[in-house]
């Protein structure tokens, strides 16, 4: 049994296990395995119709290759859900670390993100403080040009106290199951596939311990346990 920091299945607004989706990421093509992390594009998937069929839950995460579609289409808060997607994909943060985060958390000098901030209560749930790549850059650059209080993701010139029904909405429309946890997971999932080291996902995503990683990533890394099978070479 993994532990509570485990990102183990998708679940629910509830917490209870989605029985439509069993590892909590949203499937990926194929062939997507083989691609660099840097080539995936994001998918708006509150815009997925027809090309994004459900899939069963562990086979479900985000795929990589569907394309950026439909940019500002008729929903009034897209751009702000888009934010919170990128985000989510690419700290890999859980969605109540996006929701608290504040500007002053943001180092656009440095590029990183501090989710750990001073009036945030410590808990199981651990917080990091992570890089911003390219694509988190360029969304939050632009969003903080328009940007009309201290927390990044606002609407009305408010702070957003949740986007569980946008996502639940969207996942709907789309026809793909999904939750805020799947975003968290597909960065795991992708960056095992990266062949990063399971020591740097695990502080990149805030878990208590390498071992709680390496039960929920390890099998999608190409590399692991490569030399085990090469040993038995005869």
């Amino acid at each position: 049994m993994l532990s509570p920091d485990d990102d183990q299945a998708a679940r629910n607004d509830d917490g209870r296990p989605d029985p439509r989706t069993e590892s909590g990421h949203l499937a990926e093509e194929p062939g997507a395995k083989h691609r660099r992390p840097e080539q995936a594009r994001i998918v708006h998937w509150h815009h997925h119709r027809d090309r994004c069929k459900p899939q069963r839950a562990r086979e479900s995460q985000l795929g990589e290759a569907t394309g950026q579609r439909h940019r500002g289409e008729e929903e009034p808060r897209a751009g702000i859900m888009r934010l919170f997607v990128i985000l989510a994909i690419t700290t890999g943060a859980r969605m109540g670390a996006i929701l608290e985060l504040r500007w002053s958390q943001v180092d656009f000098m440095h590029r990183s993100i501090n989710f750990n901030a001073p009036w945030h209560e410590q808990s199981n749930k651990r917080r990091a403080e992570v890089p911003i790549n390219a694509r988190a850059y360029e969304a939050l650059d632009e969003a903080a040009r328009g940007a009309l209080t201290d927390h990044v993701i606002e609407w009305d010139a408010k702070p957003m106290q949740s986007v569980k029904k946008a996502i639940r909405m969207a996942a709907v429309r789309s026809g793909v199951p999904c939750s805020s946890h799947v975003f968290r997971h597909t960065a795991g999932v992708w960056m095992a596939q990266a062949d990063v080291p399971m020591q740097k996902i695990s502080q990149f995503l805030g878990h208590t311990s390498t071992t709680v990683t390496e039960r929920a990533y390890a099998r999608y890394s190409p590399s692991f346990m490569k030399d085990a099978a090469a040993a038995l070479e005869f």
